[in-house]
This record gives structure tokens, C-alpha cells and sequence, in this order.
């Protein structure tokens, strides 16, 4: 799994790709953890993109921000599958006004969590789940995993 991303003002852009063509997920939090984390969920299910910003309360208790009080803060999302696999490219704030979003900041430490499985259901068990930590900076930046 791949994960680029650039800062521009107060977002970011992202791009994922996986040998997959199951979902793909991208986390963010404080803590080594994947319990409380800010995660971002897609999948290209019959050619139609699938995405839900959701928070993780506990083990295999994810809901979307939308069902819980929060707002889906997903942006500018492009997603398609290949004989490379699932590629997805999509922009969320630094910050936002959500309460179950994590707030990023320059130069500041935080766990990137990267997942995906070989299915598109959103309940699956992912089959790679790493954690990096990291902090943005502008120019980017490129994490990679096998």
C-alpha cells in the first residue's frame, strides 16, 4: 500500500493505492491505536466510489461521523480500480469543526494508520494494517508497504 499526500493552505491531499481491489482505509490519531481514531474508508464497488469518514469506538465499532453527530469532511474524491489495483485521491481539512475528526498540525507527531482488505464491505477485516509515526509538513511526503 502506498500513501502520498500534499499540504496546500488548511488541507490535504491524498493519494492511497493497494494491490487490492477490496477497501482501502486511512487512519489518524494521537496514540499507537487504532480505538479512537480519525479514519477515512473507501472502496470502488461496480465502478461507483464508495467513502465514509467515521470514528472508531472500539473493535470492530466504527460508524460514520454522519450517524454519530459529526459531519463527512471528505473532499475532491476521485477513486477507480486497475489491473494495478484500488487507487483512491481525496482532501480533508487540517482542521475541522467535527468533533470525531483529528486535528492536524504542521510539524506535530501523530500515528498514520494504513489498512485494506480484499473485500469492499466496510465490515471486513482489513488483511494489512500498519501504524507510522509521522507529522505533515508541505512538501510531502511518500509511506510505502508490501
Amino acid at each position: 500500500m502506498s500513501f502520498e499526500y500534499v499540504v496546500e493552505n488548511d488541507s490535504v491531499w491524498v493519494e492511497i493505492k493497494a494491490l487490492t481491489y477490496g477497501w482501502l482505509a486511512v487512519g489518524f490519531n494521537d496514540k499507537n491505536e487504532i480505538v479512537g481514531s480519525d479514519l477515512k474508508m473507501f472502496c470502488v464497488k461496480d465502478g461507483h466510489l464508495e467513502a465514509e469518514d467515521q470514528f472508531v469506538r472500539g473493535f470492530q465499532l466504527h460508524p460514520a461521523d454522519s450517524k454519530i453527530g459529526g459531519t463527512n469532511n471528505i473532499r475532491r474524491l476521485k477513486g477507480w480500480e486497475s489491473e494495478e489495483g484500488t487507487r483512491i485521491t481525496f482532501k480533508i481539512p487540517l482542521v475541522s469543526k467535527d468533533e470525531y475528526d483529528y486535528s492536524h498540525q504542521l510539524g506535530a507527531n501523530f500515528w498514520l494508520i494504513l489498512a485494506y482488505s480484499i473485500d469492499d464491505d466496510f465490515e471486513h477485516h482489513s488483511i494489512m494494517r500498519k501504524h507510522f509515526l509521522t507529522k505533515w509538513n508541505k512538501r510531502g511526503q511518500k509511506f510505502f508497504h508490501n
